[in-house]
């Protein structure tokens, strides 16, 4: 037989492919059949899909800020399923938004102004634009679920963790400053009071010097001096005494002021250290951020009793802790605007079974030659 002949005998025309697949046409219909159940079982687990759009508050929240508490929620999810109430709906919401890539994936925040705006907007100012570009205006949330009434649950949960948690990432981070404050301050303000007391030793020999010599020297008492000039440089000495005596008791009485505003701050300080003491054991018990805030509101009201009206110190102390809770309730807790509003969408059935369906048939013409190559 010849080469020829043997390429010939190895060929398959069209005519011979169409007539293979003819022939076995219940391989074909087979697997087109299976190809559709595999298609309708993909569209029925896909589900319902659904969007919640959430408005901030007009200048609520920036995109630096946002960040901060995006790398913080999964930990405090991590957190609650630990003291989760068992409900599916909760559990599955929590295990979801425990893993950071989730929060990439289907959390977006949408700015006050895009691209497109800011070319629209060349007469207003840099620093307002900046501040615009940075604020966010909504927050979108993609959920998926196998019912409308679970990818509404779904997206209620998420809607209310994000409150209740920048809420209480807020003030932890509010709490954490306070005890970075109560560690480092005292410190720094017992030196300045050394460094200030001692100054104001060598300022009083100053200014009994001064009027020594004023007593001595009668007549170089002087007219005013008009012209500014720091007493501490070396030409003050040619300046008339009673200038010099006028510096000197200035420096003396801010020095004074000094220390009382330093020994002022330590009392302030005082009052905080016992706040924040109660506070860090009130992080630790819940990371729901409304009872963390109702629950610190509870402890400054007793503090507030234990503070006498005459300390005007743990007065104003506690005056500046009710300010902080306050603006973080208004900031974190009533961070969005009014009811969200979600759109909850299933996904065409037709996509899944032309797929399926295709699937299927190639699946089909596979194996067809493959059992035809194995019978020769």
């Amino acid at each position: 037989m010849s080469e020829s002949e043997v390429v010939r005998d190895d060929e398959i025309s069209l005519r011979e492919l169409v007539m293979t697949l003819i022939s076995a046409w219940k391989v074909l219909v087979a697997g087109s059949l299976v190809g559709l159940a595999i298609g309708a079982a993909a569209w029925f687990v896909q589900g319902y899909k659904g969007e919640m759009t959430n408005y901030v508050r007009l200048g609520g929240l920036n995109v630096v800020t946002w960040n901060a508490l995006v790398a913080g929620f999964p930990g405090v999810s991590a957190a609650n399923l630990e003291v989760a109430d068992g409900k599916e709906t909760n559990t599955r919401a929590l295990a979801m938004m425990g893993v950071p890539a989730w929060w990439k994936a289907n959390v977006v925040p949408a700015y006050v102004l895009s691209k497109n705006d800011i070319k629209d907007l060349a007469g207003i100012s840099k620093d307002d634009l900046d501040a615009a570009s940075n604020s966010i205006q909504r927050i979108s949330v993609k959920v998926s679920g196998r019912s409308r009434n679970e990818v509404k649950s779904l997206a209620e949960e998420v809607e209310s963790f994000i409150r209740k948690s920048a809420l209480y990432l807020t003030l932890k981070s509010q709490i954490n400053a306070y005890e970075q404050r109560i560690d480092q301050r005292p410190a720094q303000l017992k030196e300045l009071i050394a460094k200030t007391e001692n100054e104001m030793v060598f300022l009083g020999k100053r200014v009994v010097a001064l009027e020594s010599l004023r007593r001595e020297y009668p007549d170089q008492k002087g007219a005013a001096f008009s012209q500014v000039m720091d007493p501490k440089d070396s030409a003050a000495k040619f300046l008339p005494l009673n200038t010099q005596l006028v510096a000197a008791k200035n420096d003396l009485n801010v020095a004074q002021e000094q220390l009382v505003r330093a020994r002022s701050e330590l009392g302030e300080i005082e009052v905080l250290r016992k706040f924040t003491d109660k506070a860090i054991g009130l992080l630790g018990s819940n990371s729901d951020g409304f009872v963390l805030e109702s629950a610190l509101q509870t402890e400054l009201r007793e503090l507030a009793k234990q503070v006498s009206a005459e300390n005007r110190d743990g007065q104003l102390a506690v005056a500046k802790i009710q300010s902080d809770l306050d603006t973080a309730m208004v900031q974190r807790g009533k961070l969005f605007e009014g009811h969200p509003q979600i759109v909850v969408t299933r996904p065409g059935l037709g996509l899944p079974l032309g797929l399926g369906l295709m699937g299927g048939l190639m699946f089909g013409v596979l194996a067809i030659f493959i059992r035809n190559s194995l019978q020769r």
